[in-house]
């Protein structure tokens, strides 16, 4: 899951978070959350597989424009199923990236 309306304080400020969840079968959603900043979030989309960084895009707004995941398919031209699969490996991939050492050295 990925929760685009998070807001965390840094310093003082108020900073846009993305949450990058993932439970395991019987885990507890809490243990898993990882929140990053959208500047790091837009990186990694921007690293996805083209067909892997639209549906992102689009499914979450990310360009300001949130579709359906029909919408998404029917701009894809692929059936709601393989949206839903590759909207699925995406965020899996992001949450990867996200917890990577490699990606937090880059960041540093």
């Amino acid at each position: 899951m990925l929760s685009l309306n998070h807001i965390a304080t840094i310093d003082g400020s108020a900073v846009p978070t993305f949450d990058f969840v993932r439970v395991a079968r019987g885990g507890s959603a809490s243990s898993n959350v990882v929140s990053i900043d959208t500047a790091r979030v837009r990186r990694l989309v921007a690293e996805l597989p083209k067909r892997h960084r639209m549906i992102v895009v689009w499914r979450y707004g990310l360009d300001g424009l949130t579709l359906s995941r029909r919408e998404v398919a029917e701009r894809l031209r692929l059936s709601p199923v393989v949206v839903c699969r590759a909207e699925r490996e995406a965020l899996r991939l992001l949450h990867d990236r996200a917890l990577s050492p490699r990606d937090e050295r880059e960041a540093a």
